[in-house]
């Protein structure tokens, strides 16, 4: 099939044989510049090599449609960093042999697949064009990569935005079972250049045919009714197209009777110049509306937003117009990170929770489109908005936005309200309210809806599903315990008798306090039962260990799982354990990793720790407090409703993939000379004489900064979206930021936290001097004023080394009187050995720069460890609390091999701010230039 032209058969099934005359069709033999950018991470190797097949498919491909045209070939692998394996000024570049030679050479790395970035590949192929690309060439870039990475939305609009500006067009290739699809036609610009699916293969082609305007072949006449034949059975194969947007006409009808009105207003810090008119927004479209459409015509919620996302107004029929106001007019501004998406995906599962029937819902962001997350997690949550059946709007205030990304959410500049136009907002959408509101009752509706259909008590489910309950019965949930009690028999009465009778439900239970407890097994019994056993678990007391619970269930009851049976896992508990963290940690990706299977918590005290229940169940929305008990047995409901078809598919889904990857071998192999053992090093090693290109050529230090998570009740990064509940005012608070002003040389406090433990024993000698090479980086007579340093080093015991506010000298032999040489300190460090104990270090860290920071300077911490601790969970999580309230710069670092990432992301000041393996260099390359400099994601902007 690939020796056919796409275009071709395009042509010849709109306007039929005769009609494809070059009078039709005018194609180019420009010279084409191909440039490859291969993601190297993938760590399914049938995965990893089936993208390298793709990538010949187009060659071949390629040498068919054009086979006159000059061909110059460019390969960028990368994972963290981009590294160029061919060039476009490279002699051999027009050979396909070496091309393909060197793409045979690669090797997966995925090690780093946490720390994957297209945006620095394609920044890396930008300036490839820009300093060897041909006038006149038509040039495309091959992405191949599954959609999933750490790239910021804002570093990534600049790199796709930059490689467009050349005249780039953008293909994107991906062989994994699940790719981000949104993400790589965010990259693509149209579903069309996306290759993810064998069924994708046609309509791929006709794309990348109309972007170099291929020549048709002349088929012959016996050809075109097998041509013809092949089209209709490709159409056949064909992805759905998505649902699109409708475009929005100021004066278009409103489709609904009553209006549900989601508004999210952005209170982070990138709003604080123009807040008060971002919050006028909300209240002044509130005002517009007589109060008496509150009782049953309008609905609204509305949420707040920075670092994480409250529901400030939860929906409810019959609001007080009054009380709206007064809710948001009493929302502060917080400033922290913009964690835009977060919100919107609290925005959209609150709407469909509540949305009416017969109600037209819209969604209103009021932000200034600055977000501070990653591109793929953006590009998913706005098309996830978009596809929604919603009036969808943004609008700022702010002079400074990002219509960008503005865009990713609303869908269309006619929806986004910036500028100048800002101004018509209230009178655009308030007149769309105003015919939805203004419409007559439907004859015979003269009743208030409710919030949520009533319904039976229990459901029929509709698969089988067996359902793993997990039951506190510590000291610290004796106040609620019979609440427990009583919600794990609630879930039991969800279904029907004959549910049970029939086996279809199974219900295990596990209860723990100190220890873990089978109460009863996962086999077929009767409601009754299962209902009197719970009813009789005891109240022990003791402390708590969910781990020790969560194991006895995977232990004796997961082992008896019905393959064919969807498994709901729940754990019922404040949240307020005794693990250490590891074992948490390790425990809940255990339990995470099963298939077809749903983590859910619930707690039925007031004071719990949705930071632990979140980690358990990798997803806040998966967490229900106390006053959303109701919410949370209604999900259950809704599981058993539709389990029954989604088990099936996933069970064929993972009984597919796993004979596909019994079955993927590269095909057609094309012979490669000398392409024979040996040649496919690792990039991270590779040194044969290929030119890398570092971070520091294609991104600049602010680019490495990624989200920072919000904080929970209890001080714990949030990776996912807000929850309903109250933040405590110390969490509100805005952090304190450096009054450097940016004028002349800042002032730096610098404290290093060492690990001498046991754990990093083997690799300690490369950890000190990476402290060392730091200070010899920085001009000595800056430490006689400029730059305080501190040292910190810990085991099982932590000592102060070096205060900080003792000058130090770089070098005793000029500044003998500043006291001892922080270059001969280091170099005296020795590893003692010892437990670790990250949670004492950073404590006594966070005390010392407290006690000793300066007002006028900018403080930075730098944790020297593997993170692989011994501390409690609870310890970690105060901890981390702790030193998150400096506001400063916390980086981790480690140069051993065996880290715990999790960890170190705990003390850090976001994700980013983690450097792992080789990226040493790059730390000491960036932190040199922000020390030099002045620059960095804590310095205010001018």
């Amino acid at each position: 099939m690939w020796f056919w032209t796409g275009l071709g058969k395009l042509l010849l099934l709109c306007f039929g044989f005769e009609a494809v005359s070059s009078s039709l069709f005018s194609c180019s033999n420009d010279p084409l510049e191909l440039t490859f950018l291969f993601d190297l991470t993938p760590s399914d190797t049938a995965v990893f090599e089936l993208q390298k097949e793709r990538v010949r498919d187009v060659i071949r491909h390629l040498e068919t449609s054009a086979p006159t045209r000059s061909k110059t070939f460019s390969l960028i692998a990368f994972h963290r960093r981009p590294v160029s394996f061919l060039e476009l000024a490279d002699r051999a570049s027009e050979e396909t042999n070496r091309f393909l030679g060197e793409l045979a050479s690669l090797q997966s790395s995925s090690q780093f697949r946490n720390e994957t970035s297209v945006a620095r590949a394609l920044e890396a192929a930008a300036k490839q064009y820009a300093r060897d690309g041909k006038p006149g060439a038509q040039r495309l870039a091959f992405l191949v990569h599954d959609g999933v990475n750490t790239d910021l939305v804002s570093d990534t609009l600049e790199a796709v935005k930059e490689i467009r500006e050349m005249n780039v067009t953008i293909f994107a290739l991906s062989a994994g079972a699940r790719p981000n699809g949104f993400a790589l036609e965010g990259y693509t610009g149209k579903r069309s250049r996306v290759y993810s699916h064998d069924r994708d293969a046609s309509n791929f082609e006709e794309a990348l045919d109309l972007a170099i305007a291929a020549c048709p072949l002349q088929y012959p006449q016996s050809l075109i009714e097998h041509i013809l034949q092949t089209r209709r059975f490709a159409t056949r194969a064909m992805d759905a197209p998505r649902k699109r947007m409708r475009k929005f006409a100021p004066e278009q009808e409103c489709s609904g009777d009553k209006v549900d009105i989601q508004i999210v207003l952005d209170t982070s810090g990138s709003v604080h110049a123009a807040f008060d008119e971002e919050r006028a927004f909300a209240l002044d479209l509130i005002k517009r509306f007589d109060k008496k459409a509150f009782e049953k015509r309008i609905q609204v919620s509305v949420i707040r937003f920075s670092s994480d996302a409250q529901i400030v107004v939860p929906f409810s029929i019959g609001q007080s117009k009054a009380e709206i106001l007064k809710s948001i007019q009493s929302i502060p501004f917080t400033g922290d990170l913009t964690k835009i998406a977060t919100a919107v995906e609290l925005g959209i599962e609150n709407l469909e929770r509540h949305q009416r029937n017969r109600a037209q819902q819209l969604f209103i962001l009021i932000s200034d489109g600055h977000g501070q997350e990653f591109w793929n997690v953006v590009q998913e949550t706005g098309k996830k908005l978009q596809q929604a059946e919603w009036e969808v709007f943004s609008v700022t205030a702010s002079r400074d936005y990002n219509l960008e990304e503005l865009k990713l959410y609303a869908g269309e500049d006619a929806r986004v309200f910036i500028g100048p136009k800002s101004a018509s907002f209230l009178s655009i959408v308030g007149n769309f309210i105003d015919r939805c509101i203004a419409k007559d009752q439907v004859e015979g509706s003269g009743e208030v809806e409710a919030l949520t259909t009533e319904e039976t008590l229990t459901v029929e489910a509709n698969c089988d599903l067996d359902v793993v309950l997990v039951v506190d019965r510590s000291q610290s949930v004796e106040s609620d315990y019979q609440k427990e009690l009583k919600t794990a028999q609630d879930v039991v009465a969800l279904a029907s008798n004959s549910a049970f009778n029939e086996g279809k439900v199974r219900v295990g239970v596990t209860s723990f306090a100190n220890e873990g407890q089978v109460e009863l097994g996962l086999s077929k019994n009767t409601r009754e039962n299962v209902t009197e056993t719970i009813g009789e678990i005891f109240h022990t007391g003791g402390t708590t260990s969910a781990v020790r619970g969560v194991n006895q269930a995977l232990k004796f009851l997961i082992p008896n799982r019905r393959k064919t049976a969807k498994l709901l896992f729940l754990l019922i508990s404040d949240g307020h354990s005794q693990d250490f963290w590891r074992d948490l940690v390790a425990t809940s990706e255990e339990v995470l990793s099963l298939p077809n299977s749903l983590f859910l918590a619930a707690t039925n005290s007031e004071h719990y720790s949705l930071s632990e229940l979140a980690t358990w169940t990798s997803d806040v929305k998966n967490v229900y407090h106390s006053r959303q008990i109701p919410h949370f047995l209604e999900r259950i409901r809704d599981e058993m409703r539709k389990c029954g078809a989604s088990s099936r598919k996933a069970d064929q889904l993972i009984a597919k993939v796993s004979s596909l990857k019994e079955k993927v071998k590269p095909k057609d192999i094309i012979e490669v000379e000398g392409s024979g053992e040996g040649s496919g090093e690792e990039v991270e090693g590779s040194g044969q004489g290929k030119d890398i290109i570092t971070a520091d050529d294609v991104i600049e230090s602010s680019t490495n900064v990624t989200e920072d998570a919000p904080l929970s009740d209890d001080g714990h990064k949030e990776k996912t979206r807000g929850i309903d509940g109250n933040l405590s005012d110390k969490e509100t608070k805005t952090l304190t930021k450096s009054s450097f002003d940016g004028k002349g040389p800042c002032k730096v406090d610098l404290m290093f936290v060492i690990d001498i433990s046991t754990s990093v024993e083997e690799e300690f000698e490369a950890q000190r001097q990476f402290t060392i090479d730091l200070v010899k980086r920085l001009p000595k007579e800056d430490f006689e004023s400029r730059i305080h340093v501190g040292v910190i080093t810990f085991n099982h015991w932590t000592k102060v080394v070096q205060p900080m506010d003792k000058l130090s000298s770089r070098h005793v032999q000029a500044y003998c009187n500043l006291g001892q040489s922080i270059l001969s300190l280091l170099s005296n460090i020795t590893n003692e050995g010892g437990a670790t104990a990250v949670a004492q270090g950073m404590s006594l860290a966070a005390q010392e720069v407290q006690r000793t920071r300066r007002s006028d300077a900018r403080q930075m911490i730098v944790l020297v460890s593997d993170g692989n601790s011994k501390d409690l969970w609870r310890d970690v999580i105060s901890t981390s609390r702790q030193v998150k309230a400096l506001a400063a710069d916390v980086y981790a670092i480690t140069v051993h091999r065996n880290y715990l990432f999790s960890e170190l992301e705990m003390y850090a000041t976001n994700i980013g701010y983690v450097y792992v393996n080789g990226r040493i260099e790059q730390f000491l390359d960036q932190t040199e230039r922000a020390l030099r400099r002045c620059v960095g994601p804590n310095l205010q902007k001018q």
